[in-house]
């Protein structure tokens, strides 16, 4: 199959973005102006480092406290004082069988212990909370499933690293093993294509704000591997948010109002200000 003009193949990459939520409104500079998609590249044994913010501010006021990291039965769960920040989903959820996913992150909650993300909602069924992936993972020119759908696709986690650090802040480190069943080796079974090393790291709510970390590293383990968004005009996949979303969202840019559509569409002047509201 022809390769996708979404797919860039690079020496190397590295992706830096901010993802704000203060006040209802969220920002996103730099990047897709709608969707919170960050189309990523990869080839060979190439390293992806990708590293976001997300950082969530109320109007509540709160103290220092400390942020601790344990695995329960619904995932790996972080917490500062017994109150919920997020969990890590580390074994494989489906819906009565189907759009099985791993490795993403929900519930997330807000500083008054809202849970802001969905799973499996009803429009879109394989979106999933905070979650990182691409409709083309191609071998060759094999096509290796669908992350984004969830089709064909396998996340291993393999071993998950709790620490603490300085400032009360903790983390998890994730080592995430990516397959499919349409790549097989000489055994049949399938063939581990990207070892994915996640770190996720929550800093203690200051005041009315708290900052959680994304690092995502990939590492491709088979020749000729590719990573890219939807074969389309839109082009989406990679690092995305699936947010609770009221009813009367309003999608606001530098000259005002914007109306959602399904290609990308402009910001504003990017020198000046690359952001897309969501009011």
């Amino acid at each position: 199959m022809p390769i996708s003009n979404h797919i860039n193949r690079l020496d190397a990459s590295r992706y830096d973005a901010k993802l704000q939520l203060t006040d209802g409104l969220i920002h996103e500079p730099g990047h897709h102006p709608a969707f919170f998609m960050l189309p990523l590249t990869m080839r060979n044994l190439l390293l992806v480092l990708n590293t976001w913010c997300l950082v969530l501010c109320v109007a509540n006021q709160a103290g220092y406290g400390q942020v601790t990291v344990a695995e329960t039965d619904q995932g790996v769960r972080v917490s500062e004082n017994d109150q919920p920040i997020l969990v890590y989903r580390h074994r494989p959820v489906s819906l009565e069988g189907q759009f099985t996913r791993a490795n993403y992150v929900h519930p997330l909650y807000d500083l008054d212990g809202n849970v802001i993300t969905e799973d499996f909602p009803d429009d879109h069924p394989h979106q999933r909370g905070i979650f990182w992936a691409w409709h083309q993972v191609i071998v060759g020119d094999q096509l290796a499933g669908d992350s984004w759908l969830t089709e064909d696709f396998n996340w291993d986690v393999a071993s998950i690293d709790i620490a603490e650090h300085e400032y009360g802040a903790a983390s998890l480190q994730a080592e995430v093993i990516w397959s499919s069943p349409r790549i097989t080796g000489d055994d049949g079974e399938p063939r581990p294509l990207v070892r994915e090393t996640t770190s996720i790291r929550a800093y203690p709510r200051v005041k009315d704000m708290r900052q959680i970390d994304f690092a995502i590293q990939l590492v491709a383990l088979v020749e000729d591997l590719s990573i890219g968004g939807s074969d389309d005009e839109k082009g989406y996949g990679g690092f995305s948010v699936r947010f609770v979303l009221p009813d009367d969202l309003r999608f606001q840019a530098t000259a005002g109002d914007v109306t959602p559509q399904r290609p990308a569409c402009p910001s504003g002047v990017r020198r000046l200000s690359p952001a897309l509201d969501l009011a």
